[in-house]
């Protein structure tokens, strides 16, 4: 058989993802699909792994771009949705428990940080037309337990974050935490309870700053007279 570059690169890594329709994985590790499902459709998936410790998990990549991003997942029926138009650069994608989801809508994108989803069906869901900074965390489990009198008092809980919500650097929003439409939460803020849509937070833990509020990512002030 005559080997070419592809053919050479799909038997490093996985035979059947790389080159498949529109759907490219470079430099991509793909580790314990076997008894798992990898959905892919027009995606571009570059210097990033792709791990499973399970059965019957679901990794759903359609029409998005995904750069030097590393997604775990131990244990069974879980599930990752990324929307077509999503951009997932520098990000850590952990899921573990049984049979949780991680979903991010169309458009929205990330610069880097992390995803964590633990406990027993419990979803993350991140809406369309977001974008997060660089270092955002969003962590619907704390991984580790709490015990008083023998009671867990931690438990995970899902994160819901609407559309077209802006996360500045370094936001950490923990959870059982719900994110309202439009949307804009300061750097290095920390999120423990819900915010209201259309309001500006900041600090930690943050307050709101003002309500009302909307937000564009054209900056007039970053356009010169040579744009």
């Amino acid at each position: 058989m005559k080997m070419n570059l592809k053919s050479i690169a799909a038997a490093l890594f996985h035979p059947v993802l790389f080159f498949k329709d529109k759907t490219s994985m470079l430099c991509t590790a793909v580790h314990g699909s076997r008894k798992n499902r990898i959905d892919c459709k027009d995606a571009a998936v570059k210097k990033s792994d792709i791990l499973f410790r399970g059965e019957n998990n679901l990794v759903n990549l359609n029409g998005c771009d995904v750069f030097n991003t590393r997604v775990f997942i131990r244990g069974n029926g879980h599930q990752l949705i990324v929307e077509e138009g999503v951009k997932l650069y520098n990000v850590y994608i952990r899921i573990i428990g049984q049979g949780n989801t991680v979903r991010i809508g169309k458009h929205s994108s990330f610069a880097g940080g992390n995803i964590i989803c633990g406990g027993i069906g419990i979803p993350i869901r991140i809406g369309e037309e977001c974008t997060f900074a660089e270092g955002v965390d969003i962590w619907a489990t704390d991984t580790h337990s709490i015990y008083q009198d023998g009671i867990l008092v931690n438990e995970p809980k899902p994160i819901t974050i609407g559309n077209h919500v802006w996360l500045g650097k370094d936001v950490a929003v923990l959870k059982g935490v719900t994110i309202g439409n439009d949307a804009v939460i300061g750097m290095r803020s920390l999120i423990t309870r819900d915010v209201p849509a259309a309001s500006l937070c900041a600090g930690s833990p943050a307050k709101i700053i003002r309500e009302q509020v909307n937000w564009s990512l054209n900056n007039p002030n970053n356009i010169t007279s040579n744009e």
